[in-house]
């Protein structure tokens, strides 16, 4: 492999920064924000912010709080669809011989500087059903040691379906025997939050969420997702710490890193329902590691960070913003 010299780049730095136009932020105060230009100063509210609410927080409660916690949840479990509680339901109890629990949480979900109620499903070292959603909602979940999703019906039916969010938090680890897939509601939140637990999903179905020019898809906070095949994200990218891992990438319109560790190992590709859409990679911090083919009209606005990617000494859309980054070519 070769590191591609910063110097070679300078006349396209210069003339990236004169079309960009001066720097959001030249305070000096040493911030992550310090020097940024503004073309790449996407997300940076993600920085500071945590999905999760403390329990005396005094944020305000949202107007449509309730809607983050439905009445009813329905689910799968062993191929079969059912519900959770009720008259004629399961208990979280029963299914998990009592590793896990489920309550709704009063105001715990922090979006916009507002409070949401959500489903909360904590869980150590345990089986977590195949909860799904009829009307949207938040679901919450907490996991300690090693914890598995599955709803019996194979390939058939997706993981946690139907709900606008999906948050994972916790210190262990959710592994997922069928795919994950939630969002598509019209909320504008993230489909999917993972902060701070390890998490791996065959698959990944994200659908659009209600502000896409605003409101990133998939969020990694800390913590690490896993997908060993294909993620289909609908939408803009965020990672800000941990990991993230997938074998092929698929509409994402913005890769955003502000840390840790991006890895696509095949390809970054657009489908047929979204011909204009033009991936872009902004690199404001961490390390991205993407050696298999992206599309070539990819934009590349590089400030801070570490990128491995081939050919990205020719191609047209790499724009150079600054001199604390490090790019790496696969190919030699």
């Amino acid at each position: 492999m070769k590191k591609l010299s910063l110097l070679l780049l300078t006349l396209s730095l210069l003339f990236t920064l004169c079309a960009c136009g001066a720097p959001a932020d030249t305070s000096g105060d040493g911030s992550p924000l310090d020097g940024i230009p503004e073309v790449c100063r996407v997300y940076d509210d993600y920085l500071d912010w945590s999905p999760i609410a403390d329990t005396d927080s005094s944020l305000p409660l949202a107007s449509s709080a309730k809607r983050g916690a439905p009445d009813r949840i329905p689910l799968w479990h062993e191929g079969a669809f059912s519900q959770l509680g009720g008259s004629d339901g399961l208990s979280m109890a029963e299914l998990t011989d009592g590793k896990a629990t489920e309550e709704g949480a009063y105001g715990r979900f922090c979006w916009g500087g507002q409070l949401y109620h959500c489903i909360h499903v904590r869980a150590a070292d345990s089986f977590i059903p195949g909860l799904c959603s009829d009307f949207g909602g938040i679901l919450w979940l907490e996991v300690e040691g090693d914890c598995r999703a599955d709803n019996g019906t194979g390939d058939g039916v997706g993981l946690f379906a139907g709900f606008d969010t999906v948050v994972i938090t916790g210190g262990g680890k959710l592994t997922l025997t069928q795919p994950l897939e939630t969002g598509g509601c019209g909320q504008s939140w993230p489909a999917l939050i993972v902060d701070g637990a390890d998490v791996v999903t065959p698959y990944l179905f994200l659908a659009a969420n209600g502000d896409g020019e605003h409101t990133a898809n998939l969020v990694v906070r800390s913590g690490s997702l896993t997908v060993s095949e294909g993620a289909f994200v609908t939408g803009d990218i965020c990672v800000t710490g941990g990991a993230l891992s997938v074998k092929f990438l698929t509409d994402c319109p913005r890769m955003v890193c502000w840390g840790g560790v991006v890895s696509v190992a095949d390809s970054w590709n657009v489908s047929a329902e979204h011909p204009d859409m033009i991936p872009a990679v902004l690199l404001n911090g961490g390390t991205l590691n993407a050696e298999g083919w992206i599309d070539e009209r990819c934009e590349y606005q590089l400030w801070r960070g570490t990128i491995t990617a081939p050919n990205l000494d020719v191609l047209p859309g790499v724009h150079l913003l600054g001199d604390s980054v490090t790019i790496i070519d696969p190919q030699g």
